[in-house]
């Protein structure tokens, strides 16, 4: 199964994110926005993984998070890379990096690559292919100091990915 682990956000902050998500569409109907019930901060892409392997990842960051405090997250701003619309996260980021650097440490022993590249914590709200609409870059220029809201985060997930006509849809298999 394909699968990855993510931070969920609350509804109350996909609410807050799909709102303005609905508005930068009439700017960019190119874009592939992200669903509202898809938004999440990525920790790791597992990719095609056996139902036993998922199991043993599982246990295995669920006994090393085992005393996970819960972080607060700010999602404050737009910004964009060169093929990725994402919302920034604020204040418990550096927390959220150590948890990364913990999950990344425990899938290294399973035989997972390890990432390279340093960990930046955000939500991916869109997708550009193609060239990026002149307008969008002045819309998000105004949004780049917008509050989208405060989540507790308490626990992290092991994810389901299955890809359809009308995009992937996830499904939570395991909370840490």
């Amino acid at each position: 199964m394909r699968t990855f682990i993510a931070v969920n956000l609350s509804d109350a902050v996909k609410d807050n994110i799909n709102q303005v998500v609905e508005k930068l569409k009439k700017v960019d109907p190119g874009i592939k926005w992200v669903k509202k019930e898809n938004l999440h901060i990525t920790l790791k892409f597992l990719g095609e993984v056996s139902e036993e392997k998922v199991k043993a990842v599982g246990d295995l960051l669920s006994e090393k998070l085992k005393d996970l405090q819960a972080i607060e997250l700010k999602f404050i701003g737009i910004g964009s890379f060169p093929r990725v619309v994402w919302i920034a996260t604020r204040n418990g980021a550096e927390r959220l990096s150590k948890i990364w650097n913990q999950v990344e440490a425990v899938l290294e022993k399973e035989g997972f690559e390890r990432d390279t590249r340093p960990f930046a914590a955000h939500v991916t709200i869109g997708r550009i292919k193609g060239n990026r609409n002149p307008k969008l870059k002045g819309e998000l220029e105004k949004l780049k100091d917008f509050d989208f809201g405060t989540d507790r985060i308490s626990s992290i997930s092991i994810m389901k990915s299955t890809l359809g006509k009308t995009g992937p849809s996830y499904e939570e298999i395991n909370k840490i």
